[in-house]
């Protein structure tokens, strides 16, 4: 069984969590889901995932065999330890969503207010000289009042890097994907 297949218990996981229930049952044949206070465990017939929630944040754990991942939004997001260390991160941004997998992939999202086109161009720049080669060109979509999205990809002594900033009403994302060169 893959790691992702328990997604779809994982949500009916979040929305039993929301709405108060508590107990264990089976949401789907060879899957079960105990709910107790903050904490969702879902138990596969490979794989177990825990759901923790609080007023602040809902953070996923799971695994199966030596493939493990994390996913953790809100006031709890933090940056993996295995996120590059040597990768610059936009002061003027907060980090709302964490994601890392043990097969090397680890994401950020970031809410950026004021993000401007130029400010996203000055960003991607902060990256090259910081060390990560620019892979092609960069990229801009003019979407009208000022809306935008840009970004480029980036390579690094280990890492690969992704980058796609979107601003729409003054109200920017910026998501970053690092993916390990081995």
């Amino acid at each position: 069984m893959e790691i992702r297949s328990l997604l779809p218990s994982a949500l009916v996981a979040a929305a039993l969590i929301l709405s108060g229930c508590g107990g264990s049952t089976e949401v789907a044949p060879g899957v079960d889901v105990d709910i107790s206070d903050e904490t969702v465990t879902i138990t596969g017939e490979d794989e177990t995932a825990t759901l923790n929630s609080d007023d602040e944040s809902l953070t996923i754990t799971g695994g199966e065999g030596d493939e493990e991942y994390s996913v953790t939004t809100g006031g709890a997001a933090e940056v993996p330890p295995s996120f590059p260390s040597d990768f610059p991160l936009p002061g003027e941004a907060t980090l709302t969503s964490a994601v890392s997998e043990s097969q090397g992939t680890t994401g950020l999202i970031m809410e950026w207010p004021g993000m401007t086109a130029d400010s996203l161009k000055d960003y991607l720049d902060t990256v090259q000289a910081a060390g990560y080669t620019q892979d092609g060109e960069t990229y801009e979509m003019d979407m009208g009042g000022g809306d935008f999205t840009g970004g480029g990809q980036f390579t690094g002594p280990s890492y690969t890097v992704g980058i796609v900033g979107t601003s729409s009403d003054g109200i920017g994302q910026l998501s970053i994907t690092a993916l390990t060169n081995e």
